[in-house]
């Protein structure tokens, strides 16, 4: 089973979508609107998905369906950019959350109509009813990058994200990017509210 996710760039002259009925609405002007020229930054994205999955031999174990050789080759001027992602192993959602990172770090913005959301470029996620909001934070988990997980915690926490809490506390308790300060992660992770047993593996600890 695959899905697609679709990535495209925030017009200069449209106001950043607030909701997912106006992020579909901007999508759907962009697509109408004619590109001048190839976005370099489709295929910096397929370059940074195919890095880190590379695509096999046979294709019975590609994560993405990105389409690198014909960007490098033939690519077109349409300004959003359809990726296959592939639901084949336990690294869908390490895949799915290194997409939404990359693409949004080159300021792109990310559709996943299956569900009903939109990971806009500056790290917003618009959603149709519950879901995840943490895909930053869990692709810098994955990646054991500290200082990333450390500044998506400064930004979620005050929002009341739950695992954004735990981790944090967990962070503080386990002194990464900080001195190990044991009562004041316990209370931290305790404003999560997620039961004790699932503490264990949020930081990979």
């Amino acid at each position: 089973m695959s899905f697609t996710l679709t990535v495209w760039a925030q017009p200069e002259d449209l106001p950043l979508p607030t909701d997912v009925m106006q992020a579909q609405a901007q999508f759907d002007a962009v697509q109408a609107a004619p590109g001048a020229q190839p976005e370099p930054r489709f295929l910096a994205l397929a370059r940074a998905l195919d890095a880190r999955f590379p695509n096999t031999e046979d294709g019975d174990c590609d994560m993405y369906d990105h389409g690198l050789e014909i960007l490098e080759k033939h690519p077109d001027n349409d300004r959003y950019y359809n990726i296959g992602l592939w639901a084949r192993d336990d690294s869908f959602e390490v895949a799915f959350n290194h997409l939404v990172v990359q693409a949004n770090d080159l300021g792109l913005h990310v559709m996943d109509g299956q569900n009903g959301a939109v990971y806009l470029a500056n790290g917003e996620v618009l959603a149709i009813g519950a879901h995840t909001r943490t895909a930053r934070l869990d692709d810098a988990l994955s990646r054991k990058d500290w200082a990333a997980a450390w500044a998506e915690c400064r930004r979620l926490v005050p929002r009341g994200e739950a695992e954004a809490s735990l981790v944090w506390g967990l962070m503080v308790t386990q002194g990464r990017m900080t001195p190990a300060h044991p009562a004041l992660g316990a209370a931290l992770a305790q404003f999560s509210g997620i039961d004790p047993p699932r503490i264990g593996a949020s930081t990979g600890a």
